[in-house]
């Protein structure tokens, strides 16, 4: 115990941070020219409360709040079709 003290006083800090729970894969058809609007949940193994940001890669992907607290956070998102050709696939 007196080992951890003199650690927590030394600023030395350490724990474990819970693996997080999301979705596996996002998969939506949209028609070309509309957009699709959508949410997935986060979460992490033991429902602590979690901070973070979130960014997406693909222009055509878009986050509407890219930061996020909270134990279970519902991320809203939309798909954006208007300049994709039929059967155009993103990732």
């Amino acid at each position: 115990m007196k080992e951890k003290i003199e650690q927590l006083s030394k600023g030395i800090f350490v724990y474990r941070a819970p693996a997080l729970i999301l979705p596996e894969k996002i998969e939506v058809s949209v028609e070309t020219g509309k957009t699709f609007s959508g949410s997935l949940l986060i979460r992490n193994e033991e429902n602590t409360r979690m901070k973070g940001v979130l960014y997406s890669s693909n222009r055509w992907f878009v986050i509407e709040d890219d930061k996020f607290i909270g134990s279970a956070v519902e991320i809203h998102y939309h798909v954006n079709a208007a300049y994709l050709n039929a059967g155009e696939v993103i990732q």
